[in-house]
């Protein structure tokens, strides 16, 4: 009979498990600055109003400040999702059967979930 005797499994898993956690902290801190660059460009796609409502394709122009004001970062676990709360927020993304949408968010997503995705890519462990 023969036997084979590993030693230092315990160890060996505690470092993998370490590996992880090293991991997971990187992956959440790239995906925290995408999701402030994202609040960042969508704001700043917003142009001052002075009274006016933007062309219908174009970002909402800033009436009342609300919808930028409310544009906030929100963690759940490993989730980050940038958004606002306020009602005319989907309305003036996806528009109504009144108004022409007017996107602030998906725009601002687009410019930077290829970046956001190449530093994914590149976390090393």
């Amino acid at each position: 009979m023969v036997f084979v005797q590993i030693q230092g499994l315990n160890k060996t898993l505690q470092k993998l498990k370490n590996v992880g956690e090293v991991y997971k902290q990187k992956v959440n801190e790239v995906l925290q600055e995408g999701a402030e660059k994202i609040k960042e460009d969508a704001i700043a796609s917003m142009k001052e109003g002075l009274g006016k409502p933007s062309s219908p394709g174009s970002p909402p122009n800033k009436q009342s400040y609300d919808l930028a004001n409310s544009i906030e970062i929100k963690k759940a676990g490993t989730t980050i999702a940038v958004g606002s709360e306020v009602d005319h927020a989907a309305y003036m993304e996806f528009g109504t059967r009144y108004i022409e949408p007017r996107p602030w968010l998906k725009p601002a997503y687009r410019k930077n979930i290829d970046a956001i995705k190449t530093k994914l890519t590149r976390i090393k462990y």
